[in-house]
């Protein structure tokens, strides 16, 4: 009982099942007991050394654990189970599960309210509270309290409503909620409310007066600041929210320095060996100085507190000095140096320090780290330490700029200041890292103190930039393969597939970081993975499968990184670059001698491309015969015995006639085929018989399905502008298409966007430019941007070795100074329909003439003559009573054929001279021309301001075509602007059509002349070229104008033009 009595339960934890106990002994320690309860019984286990079941400390608890909670009794008596409600608080409940008792309100029923923003409304609107508490000390002053032991009463005086009330309304305001006159414990301050609690959980009341222990009035005064009701005989007691700090005072002698401990009071100066008194708490110590108490954190032991409370002073050498002010310095004593000056402790005669920044690097994870410290004088201090430093005998004060300047340096620099300690620093982002090291640390040095730690200078001495090596793994015929290893300055491997994963994150050089260190990868390397990488089939582990046709940009982009011999695909590439075209063409020697020289290169090209596995466009301007050198290819293959199939020709409908009689003329030793009519399904069938297939891009989008199942030797595309959009179905046709061998011939590679070249090329050498998202990307995008010259420079680069255009210019010298080429087209269904009507009629005109004679029969049978050749022009030029049945709606195959040679023609940026005899043809051209936006001049024999609009074209460059009637134009005009003549009808005289032509290819002229003689196959405009050949004399005198006598022409010659 007498341990209950002296207080000396120190704190109680329980439950359902056990409760712990701390108790004071008799030593200056305490006891730990621990109870367990089991049905009428309780285990006891207590740390004291006689720790049995019945020792002093065991019946101590029991006592103070029924007193707390009731059931605890009723269970060990009556053998009731504890339920858990009997540990939390309520109506004579005691402490909760697990906390300590004092914490509690003692079980009282009454909760503290809750509050929010509307109750502190209410509480400013209450104005001056109703009741106040005080609260005197007995015996007239706060003794000095060492030990829990010592005790202290505090009488509490309540008034509410300016009436005095008992202090035993206190523990009813706690009990039951309100006390006497309606008190309750709202109408206290809320500072007060928590001082009622505490009193009436903790302290023991007697009377009016609550008695509290050293650590619960400890507690209490933390509760006090700003309360101007707890008094002492002296007056009022003062809390203070500033706390003391432990301080030696340096003193100057003659003989020497002392110091003297001492405690610093905020404002005041030092307590040395002034009177005070003290109140121990559980952490720390009450000072009191006269009414006024400071809070002194439990930085020492007691002892050591009456060392500093006592101040004595010590004598100390320099060297035991310098000791205690490391020991204050390093933290290892809670305390600092300062001159003693005044009474106030304040730092004086203090000596401005030199600050030298010291940094400790070290590389860990990834990350540098860095501790950053301050040298005074050999003395180090971290950015906490003391402000005043004792140095070699002298005080030694901080320079803050100086320390913050250095901080600043290591933010600046990237570094940011860890959580939980002040002086340590990480740099974390691999890009900071790279230039902290390169260009920060080595600027450092001179005004820096810098350690680093082995490892960080084994990092260091590694990091660099990463250098790319490129060697050949393996290749075949259709791909190869190559193998790219990344090594640091070193040597160190590093992850390859680390770096493609950063790819393309930063704009300029790429920088990362990993176990070995710091490396850097320049924007040339970078570009050349990114391209291998867009470009592989397929990569992984450094290795990357390639295409055999990426190979050209490849070589270029892996040349200055390539280590070890070369592969096949170099070596066709070198080929390819250096025009290294092959020698070994097999040719007829006919179709050799009509080669012309850049002819017989331009196929010497096409040979070099086919033998390293390439294709390729030819964009030979208008007129210099690729229709020639593609056929001239087919030629040599078939000669050398490497054709494994048909070749197809897709081109405008318009021209499937020509290229079938350009292959008949100069490469007779292909079977040539044009698939067209209603047969076509047969015609494919049995493509196997022969060397030359030629179709229309509109025939072919509705014939695919049947070509899904041939290997084509070669598929040619002329006026490839027709897949030049890569969504028309035209294109995806095209693509779809399996050949060996692959040639677009056109004259205009590109006419309106970049987007035409990739889509050529994704027929031609599909992936070569990436995907079409990567092409926009990376050209149309900068083009578009204004950054057009950097970029067309790169995309010529690529594109180069593939494709080979000359121009008339170019190749002057080997042209003659007019070219003569006839152009064939064959008449539509209708049309031909058309035309043979009117053959079988004058075919039977022609046999009456046989009978009754020529003259009776002359004009009829001219007449005949004029209708076919009207036919042929267009349908719509005979007479009215000859188009019933909708002869007016026919289509002109001629028509036609002239639309795409003139839309070839401006797109090589050609002008041209169009002459027909009928005026009403060139009507229809006109109307065209206009449908199609494009500028014209136009001259007939109406025409009255011939010189004007002659002169017109000739200085309007933007103004590609001139129509002109045959016999109103054609002499008498000089139309140097033209290099282009277009003879859409054929005239009886040669020679008048010579005359025309010459209104261009005259003196001025500066550029090769082509003309053209459109001619409609099987018809009547063959049969007289051919008599233009044969016989020009004739033709010369009997048709230069309107024919004098039928009687001149033989039999022979009628029955030759009006033959089937």
């Amino acid at each position: 009982m007498a341990l209950v009595r002296e207080r000396a339960i120190l704190d109680v934890r329980c439950n359902t099942r056990s409760a712990e106990l701390r108790i004071a002994n008799d030593q200056g320690g305490f006891e730990c007991l621990k109870l367990q309860f089991r049905r009428q019984r309780a285990a006891v286990q207590c740390s004291c050394s006689r720790g049995g079941r019945f020792c002093e400390h065991a019946v101590a608890g029991i006592i103070e654990l029924t007193r707390r909670v009731p059931e605890v009794a009723n269970s060990l008596v009556l053998g009731e189970p504890l339920e858990d409600s009997a540990f939390r608080g309520g109506p004579g409940g005691g402490p909760k599960d697990g906390v300590d008792a004092h914490d509690e309100d003692n079980g009282t029923a009454h909760a503290a309210p809750t509050v929010s923003v509307p109750s502190l409304k209410a509480l400013m609107a209450e104005g001056q509270p109703r009741a106040q508490l005080q609260l005197l000390v007995q015996g007239g002053r706060l003794p000095t309290m060492e030990s829990q032991w010592n005790h202290v009463g505090l009488e509490a005086r309540l008034r509410f409503d300016g009436k005095d009330y008992s202090a035993g309304n206190l523990k009813r305001l706690m009990d039951e909620g309100q006390a006497a006159g309606g008190m309750v414990l709202a109408h206290f301050p809320p500072q007060e409310q928590q001082i009622i609690r505490f009193l009436v959980g903790h302290g023991e009341m007697e009377g009016a007066v609550f008695s509290l222990n050293s650590h619960d009035l400890a507690d209490l005064l933390h509760s006090l600041p700003g309360f101007s009701g707890l008094c002492v005989e002296d007056g009022q007691v003062h809390v203070h929210l500033e706390r003391l700090e432990p301080v030696f005072l340096v003193s100057q002698h003659d003989n020497g320095r002392s110091v003297a401990p001492s405690l610093l009071l905020p404002g005041r100066g030092t307590i040395q060996g002034r009177k005070v008194s003290h109140v121990a708490g559980r952490g720390g110590i009450w000072i009191g100085l006269g009414c006024d108490y400071w809070w002194l954190p439990g930085l020492l032991p007691p002892a050591w507190v009456r060392v500093f409370l006592r101040g004595e002073e010590e004598s100390l050498s320099d060297d035991e000095l310098q000791r205690l002010g490391d020991l204050c310095g390093q933290h290892a004593f809670p305390g600092r140096l300062v001159s003693k000056g005044g009474g106030t402790g304040q730092e004086l005669a203090v000596k401005p320090g030199q600050c030298r920044p010291v940094v400790e690097l070290d590389w860990e994870a990834g990350a540098i780290v860095g501790r950053l410290e301050f040298d005074y004088g050999g003395k180090r201090v971290g950015s906490s330490g003391p402000q005043v430093l004792w140095g070699r005998k002298t005080f030694v004060a901080r320079d803050p700029e100086a320390e913050k300047r250095a901080e600043r340096h290591l933010t600046g620099a990237g570094f940011r200041r860890c959580r939980g300690d002040d002086d340590v620093f990480r740099l974390t982002e691999a890009r900071h890292i790279w230039r902290f090291i390169g260009e920060v640390l080595p600027r450092m040095t001179p005004q820096w103190a810098v350690y680093w730690s082995p490892g960080f200078q084994t990092k260091r001495a590694a990091s660099g930039h990463a250098n790319l090596t490129v060697r050949q793994a393996s290749e075949d015929e259709a791909w190869f393969e190559l193998e790219c290893v990344l090594k640091g300055p070193k040597g160190g491997l590093l992850s390859l597939d680390e770096v493609l994963k950063q790819l393309g994150k930063d704009s300029g050089d790429l920088v990362w970081a990993d176990s070995q260190g710091v490396f850097m990868l320049s924007r040339e390397v970078q570009q050349a993975l990114a391209l291998l990488t867009r470009r592989s089939a397929q990569h992984e582990h450094g290795r990357f499968r390639l295409g055999r046709y990426t190979a050209p940009v490849v070589d270029e982009a892996v040349r200055q990184y390539w280590d070890g011999p070369q592969g096949r695909w170099q070596q066709a590439c070198e080929a390819l670059q250096q025009r290294q075209l092959a020698l070994q063409c097999r040719l007829p020697e006919r179709l050799s001698t009509q080669l012309r020289g850049y002819q017989a290169e331009g196929v010497g090209w096409l040979k070099t491309l086919e033998e390293c596995g390439f294709h390729g466009i030819l964009a030979d301007e208008m007129g210099l015969g690729k229709t020639v050198q593609a056929l001239a290819i087919l030629v040599s293959r078939k000669l050398e015995g490497k054709t494994v199939g048909p070749a197809l020709v897709v081109c405008p409908t318009s021209l499937l006639t020509n290229w079938y009689m350009e292959a008949s003329r100069f490469a007779p030793e292909l079977r040539a085929t044009v698939v067209r009519g209603p047969s076509r399904k047969q015609q494919i069938e049995s493509l196997a018989n022969y060397d030359l297939v030629i179709t229309s891009y509109a025939l072919l989008r509705r014939d695919v399905a049947a070509y899904a199942g041939l290997t084509l030797d070669y598929l040619i595309l002329d006026e490839a502008q027709h897949i030049k959009n890569h969504l028309t179905a035209n294109a995806t046709t095209c693509k779809a298409l399996r050949a060996n061998h692959r040639l677009i011939l056109t004259g205009t590679p590109m006419e309106n966007s970049l987007s035409e070249v990739w889509s050529l090329f994704d027929f031609l050498l599909p992936g070569l430019l990436g995907s079409q998202k990567d092409f926009r990307n990376d050209y149309e995008v900068p083009v578009e941007g204004g950054n057009g010259s950097r970029v067309s420079q790169a995309l010529i680069s690529q594109i180069r070795p593939f494709l080979l255009r000359r121009t008339k210019a170019e190749v002057c010298s080997q042209l003659p100074p007019k070219i003569e080429q006839a152009v064939y087209c064959e008449l539509e269904e209708g049309q031909r329909r058309l035309y043979d009507s009117i053959l079988i009629a004058g075919q039977r005109l022609l046999t009456q003439a046989r009978q009754e004679g020529w003259q009776a029969c002359r004009f009829q049978l001219l007449s005949v003559l004029m209708r076919l050749r009207q036919v042929c022009c267009h349908p719509r030029l005979l007479p009215a009573e000859m188009q019933v049945g909708g002869n007016g709606d026919v289509e002109s195959a001629k028509t036609e054929l002239t639309r795409e040679i003139v839309h070839q023609a401006i797109d090589g940026g050609h002008r041209m001279l169009l002459f027909s005899q009928f005026t009403s043809l060139l009507k229809i051209l006109a109307a065209w021309l206009d449908e199609e936006k494009i500028a014209y001049e136009y001259l007939d024999g109406s025409t009255k301001d011939r010189q004007e609009r002659v002169d017109r074209f000739n200085r309007t460059p933007t103004t590609p075509v001139f129509l002109l009637s045959l016999r109103a134009g054609g002499t008498g005009l000089n139309l140097t602007g033209a290099d282009t003549v277009i003879h859409y009808d054929q005239w009886w005289n040669p020679m008048v059509e010579d005359q025309a032509t010459d209104r261009t290819h005259r003196i001025g002229q500066e550029r090769p002349v082509t003309a053209m003689k459109l001619i409609v196959r099987d018809t009547i405009e063959e049969k007289v070229l051919a008599l233009q050949a044969s016989k020009k004399e004739l033709f010369r005198e009997l048709l230069a104008g309107v024919p004098r006598k039928l009687a001149d022409l033989s039999l022979g010659d009628v029955e030759f033009l009006l033959a089937k």
